[in-house]
């Protein structure tokens, strides 16, 4: 290439180059123009290498597709060449670039879009120098010359970064301590900080759900507005202001079809309330609704929920025929306030729901219309209130303990607790003379039928005369002379002179009322034992020479005897009545209701019970002779029980 006068800026950059001092080898080239070049051109024929393809001597004002750009370089001769040196230009990719160093240390620099400038490499500014107005130290970037003042600093030695200038206050993201905190911070005092362990700070607003929350002992918690304890979600995502809006929530509960559903929020007219029916759960945690059960808002023109709005459930009902359901409210702030009270659903209707108990602030509840604070549970006729100026009150309290059942109990009967006291059953007095002996194999059998109240034998008392010495008379119960002693029990006496002897159980025989059984006596020696009773006038006596296995009935005689019954068992509840045998005496109360033997079963001891049916309004009731059954009238035994308030209640008495 020859050497010219020209600067390489004159000779333009639509060609290879080659100016003294220069060392590259150009591909064989045509002759081209360059502007500004006197001659209209310089001849490069005859250089010798290869880079890419050469110019043409198409549009040589132009670089065409294929070709290689101007280059400007020292040293090396291509842009992947590993000679220490530098080379500037346009590739043959179509890249502007520009390359400097040798095969270890370099930097490569280049243009790909518009737009784009690409560093492979490492960029190292001196101390004081700037990028973008950023300021570079020794080991920061900062947005002013003086790290202090800047409002934001990088600090690469402490893994820091420092929105403020240090005259006032600022926040540091530190990466070694995984913290963001203010510098103001002060524990339990001013600031912030947000670390793993603990985040601290004025206030703290969720706009979703509070998981694993655990108050501090001896600290003061605060909740402003109201809190309702209920099944409840948030807001997942906006909802709109169309009827037919749905319900996108968080998911951590699943509501079900016809839950009434509450939102109570700030929205951008101020405090607003919804409540919504879910009509179907299809695609939970999206929801489709009905909105604006209560009829607030214009059609179509509902409030625009935002995501992360609570959504609290108030019971369920499908506005036809069921509901169900109730939920807790704390208010702190506000009429009334403060009290915490407990409400159930009790109708259709979205706000068909009452307050059953309020703690707190009594005002407005149950009859009270000024501020008293105390407790108060029920409803307008039935409740117990208390406050400091009142005392304790109680309407139509009740008393009601659970007993299990002696026998089948039903709702509105009158009963008694049982106590297995005996009573006297069949007795035979009559003494006519001897009727039978018992002795070895020799038995005797007595018939007898038990009462209508009857359910145990508690003891037997026989007329009884000792012949050959003192003998040892045993009895047992039986349903048939052949058959076995009930529930294998016996009761024993020495029999030592003529007299009435008792033979008691040690508890009580099982029978059954109004039924037939057996007294069989029998001694254990060949010592022989009188049996007195009626002889001729009598009726039940039966014989056995062979210990009871076969029996041969005595006529018309009859022992002695005297049954002492039990009508109830310890501790179980059975009907009243006034019979003379009964347990008037033990009358507690009333059934509320209806229970089979063996099963528990509340009953009505004090104040008014509302199981009966059919009384005469304000005259007094007794115990009748009909078990369980009360009248205007005394029974055998007379024994007032109540007075009736209506034909369904009446007022225990227990007189």
């Amino acid at each position: 290439m020859q050497n010219n006068p020209y600067s390489i800026f004159d000779l333009g950059f639509d060609a290879f180059l080659k100016k003294p001092g220069f060392d590259i080898v150009l591909p064989s080239l045509q002759t081209v123009g360059f502007e500004g070049q006197t001659g209209g051109g310089t001849d490069l024929t005859g250089a010798t290498g290869q880079q890419g393809n050469p110019l043409s001597t198409v549009n040589p004002g132009t670089i065409q597709a294929g070709e290689l750009g101007a280059l400007i370089g020292h040293g090396k001769k291509t842009f992947s060449d590993t000679q220490a040196g530098w080379l500037q230009g346009l590739d043959s990719d179509g890249t502007y670039k520009w390359i400097i160093g040798n095969d270890t240390n370099s930097a490569d620099w280049n243009v790909t879009t518009a737009n784009t400038f690409t560093v492979n490499g490492v960029i190292v500014a001196t101390t004081g120098g700037r990028i973008a107005n950023w300021y570079i130290n020794t080991d920061t970037i900062s947005s002013s010359s003086v790290e202090s003042t800047s409002s934001v600093l990088l600090d690469s030695a402490n893994s820091l970064i420092r929105l403020g200038a240090t005259a006032g206050n600022y926040i540091t993201l530190d990466g070694t301590n995984l913290r963001m905190r203010s510098s103001n911070y002060v524990a339990d005092v001013s600031g912030f900080t947000i670390e793993p362990t603990l985040i601290e700070s004025e206030n703290i607003v969720g706009r979703a759900t509070l998981k694993g929350a655990v108050f501090s002992y001896d600290v003061v918690s605060a909740i402003g507005g109201q809190l309702l304890v209920t099944n409840a979600d948030t807001l997942d995502a906006d909802t709109t202001a169309l009827d037919a809006s749905t319900l996108t929530t968080k998911g951590t509960t699943t509501f079900a079809v016809n839950d009434i559903l509450l939102i109570r929020a700030i929205t951008s007219l101020g405090i607003q309330e919804e409540y919504l029916r879910v009509t179907n759960i299809g695609s939970a945690p999206t929801y489709t609704v009905t909105r604006d059960l209560a009829g607030s808002f214009t059609s179509n023109i509902n409030p625009i929920w935002k995501k992360g709005t609570a959504i609290v459930k108030v019971g369920s009902s499908d506005g036809s025929s069921t509901y169900s359901g109730g939920w807790l409210k704390l208010i702190g702030e506000g009429t009334n306030a403060p009290y915490y009270s407990v409400f159930k659903r009790t109708g259709l209707a979205y706000n068909a729901y009452t307050e059953y108990s309020r703690f707190g602030n009594l005002n407005g509840f149950l009859g009270y219309a000024s501020d008293e604070y105390g407790i108060a549970i029920g409803e307008t006729s039935k409740y117990l209130k208390y406050d400091p100026t009142n005392g304790l009150e109680v309407t139509n309290s009740n008393i009601i303990n659970t007993f299990t059942t002696g026998e089948n109990i039903t709702a509105g009967n009158s009963v008694i607790v049982g106590n297995a006291s005996g009573y006297t059953g069949e007795t035979m007095t009559t003494n006519e003379g001897q009727v039978g002996i018992i002795s070895g194999t020799g038995w005797l059998g007595q018939s007898f039928t038990t009462s209508a109240s009857a359910i145990g034998i508690n003891a037997v008392t026989l007329y009884l005369q000792q012949s050959g010495g003192p003998n040892t008379v045993t009895i047992s119960i039986r349903s048939s002379l052949t058959g076995a002693d009930i529930e294998s029990k016996t009761a024993t006496q020495v029999v030592t002179s003529s007299a009435s002897y008792t033979f008691t159980f040690s508890t009580s025989v099982t029978v059954s009322p109004s039924s037939v059984y057996y007294v069989v006596i029998r001694e254990s020696s060949d010592n022989s034992s009188l049996i007195y009773g009626k002889l001729s006038t009598g009726s039940g006596l039966s014989s056995s020479t062979d210990s009871g296995a076969n029996w041969t009935g005595e006529g018309d005689n009859e022992a002695i005897h005297t049954i002492n019954e039990s009508y109830t068992v310890a501790g179980l509840l059975y009907k009243s009545d006034a019979s003379a045998n009964n347990e008037y005496l033990n009358f507690i109360g009333f059934a509320t209701e209806t229970k089979t033997a063996g099963n528990t079963c509340k009953v009505n001891l004090t104040n008014i019970n509302q199981n009966q049916t059919g009384l005469t309004v304000g005259v007094p009731y007794y115990l009748s002779d009909t078990p369980g059954a009360i009248s205007t009238s005394a029974g055998s035994v007379s024994k007032k029980i109540g007075l009736s308030l209506s034909a369904t209640s009446i007022l225990i008495l227990n007189n």
